[in-house]
């Protein structure tokens, strides 16, 4: 199990490398077991991923990235401003998260075929910008999760999500494809509850 908590990044974080993920906290979490946790840290540096020369997808956040699910994410607070610049072709696509840019699953992914993920109290206060390095290229943008992309390995995979108690007050600003204040898109999850 992995847990992550009560750290603090004051510095921007900036890159143009051809990597998955940049963010305030941590870039990716891969492959690390059914129960981790990102709880109760604070980034107030800038982040910015500009990849508008590359073909591959962006993935930017104010803490975290990239998480694979099931993940809890409590308790955490962006102050900086997050931009997600992605590729130059139209098949890339780039993804801007206050607090997380993507939370995914993959249909092979090993564990428990009942997996939770909570997004719960946490606080967004920097400006969230998603720019494409061309006009097809696609992305979205929101003020905690830029989006959930959670596959089904069998028929009776239980895929929870539970967006509980977050804010954003940061602007939203992406040109090409889905905005939210909360989460832009969420895909095959088999349940989603937001208070």
């Amino acid at each position: 199990d992995l847990v992550i908590t009560g750290c603090t990044n004051d510095a921007e974080v900036s890159t143009s490398a051809q990597i998955w993920g940049v963010a305030g906290i941590c870039g990716l979490v891969h492959n690390v077991g059914d129960n981790y946790k990102i709880t109760d840290n604070t980034n107030n540096g800038d982040v910015t991923f500009d990849k508008k020369a590359a073909a591959n997808q962006v993935f930017c956040g104010g803490i975290l990235a990239i998480a694979e699910a099931p993940v809890e994410v409590t308790g955490n607070i962006n102050e900086g401003n997050v931009k997600s610049i992605s590729g130059r072709t139209s098949d890339a696509t780039g993804v801007a998260g206050g607090i997380v840019g993507t939370v995914f699953r993959s249909s092979g992914r090993k564990g428990s075929t009942n997996r939770t993920t909570v997004i719960s109290e946490n606080y967004n206060f920097g400006d969230v910008t998603l720019e494409a390095g061309k006009d097809e290229a696609t992305g979205v943008a929101a003020g905690i999760v830029g989006n959930f992309n959670i596959q089904y390995g069998t028929v009776d995979d239980k895929n929870t999500v539970t967006l509980n108690q977050n804010r954003s007050v940061g602007a939203i600003t992406n040109t090409v494809g889905s905005t939210g204040a909360i989460f832009a898109t969420c895909s095959s999850a088999s349940a989603l509850t937001i208070t």
